[in-house]
């Protein structure tokens, strides 16, 4: 046997039960992996080495034999075993002890205890997966064997079985399997059929009841009103799934797997409550040939399971453009600032919608212009992702004393994209803007519109708004290139005078400006807007900044938009994630996507989360005014982060100190607050400190007692939604 030593990383030192080692993992679990060949051998003595102690579990070993004892909610020891067999000890959850023993050839046996209920399971072989009150395992002989999801303690409470297409060329058919939203699914990835071909499904686990309708659908209901809607058998040609299941509940969700396998499906519709697709709800549908949806598009791609659907058709939507108040232009903006990032997004909306007239789609040309072009020039790098639609808006404000409201489309930072009044009780489009053709407002609602054509052509175009809501041109002037006489180009200034084009001097010109131009010294017209119009900034979008911020982040995950690298208090260039390396190990992220995990954390207490990319060293990606910034963090400054932000770190030298801090934030700058360190852990010189403000060894023990902690809960990333293209789509 080989000497094999247990690195535990510690959070807090306190002492259990009376065995002289401090446990140093009180608020998580700790792993325990042995195997037959890294088995540790006992002391030249023969005596016990204790090797790893929580609250709920010790282990020991001595002459190749495992000493392990279990201890319930009161520290009393409810089992004590020996083994000569591989160990393993684990927390499933904060309650669950998961013990684990090897039986040669790669099988180990689990038992669980329940310390809240003190109460052991039975034992289970061939676990393949486990939650805090389920567990999935192969049962079965060679030729029969099927999956079993039950609850871990109490089978009358939960008990269901699988029967998939297993390889019986292998012992172990499932590679990996997953329980997903509260152990409402499982995902599993298995071995199928002769040719151990690889298949994941997603399994539907648990609902809370069930009823049959006569269109051919098992309706799920989740007892709050809202049902998940699957196929009955697989026979259908046409699913016309309806918006309220036969008993009143609304259809939100297409259950996992749900129409796998229809071979007849050709069309299908779906209502638009519909909030979640389930994994593979679709597949092996091969002549399903069109999906209308019954809302619009930024509907269906808010649908949760959308991006991950494996269909080749066409999706059509019952959705038509709406001009007839300013909330509906409103609702319109708001889709095209959510969806439409390229031309070709513009091209395909001018074919889904349906216009009323040419005027309406001439409107809508105009003011996706204005968006799209505003956004492109914005001046970072992806001006199509999630902060520029938090950043968008309107205002309504009475501009010309009528009694009733414009509507200003405009963003955060009142650069103006259209302005609309009400003629005739209808809306109407006084003009858009663009980055060559910006507008701004005053305190007495004039219109100021500066045009550009090139660096020796401009104009400045004042206007009032009538009481019909229509733009009366107050004075127009500008410089409209130059002429050669000669040698020499002689600049070009005008004005309009009774509508005609009147040729004025250079002075005149400047006079011109000095009598109309609104702005003084260096101050930009966005300014004058904003500190002078009177307009009340209304964000586009009601979804939260945090919401948002987990879309954009979402978007990093998949590479397709970029990060800013900060290092040595300097910001770094734009990179995909792929691209980035682990601080210590130097691995870029694309080399070792198979090992990353990730989390969402509020790690500065600020409200909005921080994705957590985890592979040994440790990445924090934060949102901060348009920009998500990438700090890195070697496994020694960061590790065990808890729910609550804070983190451990330790530093290994003549004066060992560890300890827990939580990052803060000064701009982009990143800071350290030190909750509590010890140096001198276990010497006579120990030193305690809380908050910086030194304290005896009982008083930290008192903190850890009254402030325990959680460790976050990691997601595997997986590799294949991890983009490997190298343009990404930023």
């Amino acid at each position: 046997m080989i000497l094999c030593g247990l690195l535990l990383c510690g959070t807090a030192s306190c002492k259990l039960k009376d065995t002289g080692l401090e446990n140093e993992s009180l608020h998580e679990s700790t792993a325990l992996e042995i195997e037959e060949s890294t088995a540790p051998s006992d002391d030249e003595n023969g005596e016990k080495i204790i090797i790893a102690s929580t609250e709920h579990y010790l282990v020991s070993y001595a002459g190749f034999t495992y000493d392990y004892e279990i201890y319930d909610k009161d520290g009393n020891t409810v089992r004590a075993e020996q083994t000569t067999r591989p160990l393993s000890i684990d927390m499933l959850d904060e309650d669950t002890v998961d013990i684990q023993i090897g039986y040669g050839t790669g099988i180990q046996c689990h038992t669980y205890y329940s310390v809240s209920k003190n109460l052991f399971s039975e034992e289970y072989s061939y676990v393949v997966a486990a939650s805090g009150s389920l567990v999935a395992y192969i049962d079965g002989s060679m030729q029969d064997r099927k999956l079993i999801v039950r609850h871990i303690f109490e089978k009358e409470e939960f008990y269901k079985e699988f029967a998939l297409d297993f390889s019986d060329k292998t012992d172990t058919p499932i590679k990996s399997a997953t329980f997903f939203s509260d152990e409402k699914t499982l995902q599993t990835t298995y071995l199928a059929r002769d040719q151990q071909t690889e298949v994941t499904v997603i399994l539907p686990i648990r609902f809370s009841g069930e009823e049959t309708s006569q269109h051919r659908f098992l309706y799920w209901s989740n007892g709050d009103g809202t049902c998940a809607v699957s196929a009955l058998g697989d026979q259908m040609t046409v699913a016309d799934i309806p918006s309220l299941s036969p008993r009143g509940d609304l259809v939100t969700e297409v259950l996992p797997m749900a129409f796998s396998d229809c071979k007849s499906l050709s069309q299908v519709r779906l209502p638009d409550t519909i909030k979640e697709i389930g994994g593979s709800a679709f597949a092996g549908c091969d002549r399903l040939k069109s999906v209308t949806f019954g809302g619009s598009e930024s509907q269906w791609k808010a649908i949760n399971g959308v991006s991950d659907m494996e269909l080749s058709v066409e999706v059509c939507f019952e959705k038509r453009a709406d001009f007839t108040s300013y909330d509906s232009i409103i609702n319109l903006y708001r889709e095209i600032v959510a969806f439409c990032t390229t031309y070709d997004d513009y091209k395909k909306y001018d074919v889904l919608f349906d216009f009323a007239n040419d005027t309406e789609r001439d409107w809508f040309h105009r003011v996706f212009s204005s968006t799209y072009l505003l956004y492109s020039g914005r001046g970072t790098e992806d001006h199509h992702s999630p902060h520029y639609q938090l950043s968008c808006g309107y205002a309504r404000k009475d501009l010309n004393g009528d009694g009733t409201d414009e509507l200003i489309l405009l963003r955060d930072d009142y650069v103006i994209l259209a302005i609309f009044s009400m003629s005739d009780g209808k809306p109407v489009l006084l003009d858009n803007f663009w980055e060559r053709k910006s507008c701004w407002i005053d305190e007495n609602g004039v219109l100021y519109v500066n045009g550009s054509g090139g660096t020796d052509v401009s104009t400045m175009a004042i206007y009032q708004i009538n009481d019909h809501g229509q733009p009366v041109l107050i004075a127009e002037f500008g410089r409209d290139g130059h002429e050669w006489v000669g040698d020499t180009a002689v600049e070009l200034y005008y004005k309009i005078e009774n509508g005609e084009k009147v040729r004025i001097s250079k002075e005149e010109f400047a006079l011109l400006y000095d009598q109309y131009d609104p702005r003084t010294g260096q101050e930009k017209g966005t300014e004058v807007t904003e500190k002078r119009a009177g307009l009340t900034f209304v964000p586009l979008f009601e979804l939260s900044k945090k919401e948002m911020v987990v879309e954009l982040f979402s978007a990093v995950l998949k590479n397709e938009t970029r990060v800013v690298e900060y290092h040595n208090d300097a910001e770094g260039e734009y990179k995909y994630l792929k691209d980035c390396k682990m601080p210590y190990s130097m691995e870029r992220l694309e080399d070792i996507k198979e090992h990353l995990q990730y989390a969402l954390v509020d790690m500065d207490g600020d409200g909005i989360d921080e994705l957590v990319v985890s592979g040994g060293d440790t990445l924090i990606l934060r949102y901060y005014e348009g920009k998500i910034y990438c700090y890195s963090y070697i496994f020694r400054n960061m590790y065990d982060i808890k729910q609550d932000g804070s983190f451990s770190w330790n530093h290994n030298g003549i004066d060992f100190e560890y300890g827990e801090n939580k990052l803060r934030f000064e701009g982009v700058q990143p800071k350290g607050e030190v909750l509590w360190r010890i140096v001198n852990d276990g010497e006579p010189n120990a030193e305690y400190y809380i908050a910086g403000q030194q304290v005896t060894e009982t008083e930290i023990q008192e903190y850890f007692k009254n402030n325990p902690k959680t460790n976050i809960e990691y997601s595997r990333l997986d590799p294949s939604t991890f983009a490997t293209n190298s343009e990404g789509k930023g």
